[in-house]
Formats: structure tokens, sequence, C-alpha cells
């Protein structure tokens, strides 16, 4: 796998050594490796499957008209409340 990923001890982007695709506990895909100049341990999330497919194959949805708001604020309906007692 050839991947790049940023080494926080070299502080640059450099193509990993050992690059390995693995899950994270939280079901998330991410690329282990080392960096090749340091031999710092360097992750690096990839995107999820799920989101590629659902993408190409997702029909576009119909855009929907935004919701009309009160111009009424809670501060002076608190005031008409205040003076109607």
């Amino acid at each position: 796998m050839d991947v790049e990923a940023y080494c926080m001890k070299c502080k640059a982007t450099r193509k990993m050594n050992d690059a390995q695709e693995v899950t994270m506990e939280n079901g998330r895909r991410a690329a282990k490796g080392i960096c090749p100049v340091c031999g710092t341990k360097m992750t690096k999330f990839l995107p999820s499957d799920k989101s590629k497919d659902a993408a190409s194959t997702a029909p576009k949805a119909a855009s929907t008209p935004a919701k009309a708001t009160s111009t009424t604020s809670k501060a002076t309906s608190s005031k008409s409340k205040a003076a109607s007692k």
C-alpha cells in the first residue's frame, strides 16, 4: 500500500514504510506505518467505503424550501408579558 501521511516528529508529509490498512476500535478505516526518515509510527485515517459507494449511486434529492421564521424574539415577548401584568 502506498500511502502518504504527515509525520508529527519530522513535521513533513512522507510516504509510509510498511503501511497496512487497519480498522480502528470505532470501526473507522486507517493506514498505519512507519516514517522512513525518523522511524516514528504514522497513522492516516482513510475514507470509508460507504461514502464512495453512496456518493456515486445516490439519487440527487430535491431542494426543500426554507421554513419561515418568526420575527418576534423571546426578549420582546417577555417584555409584553411583563407589561400586561
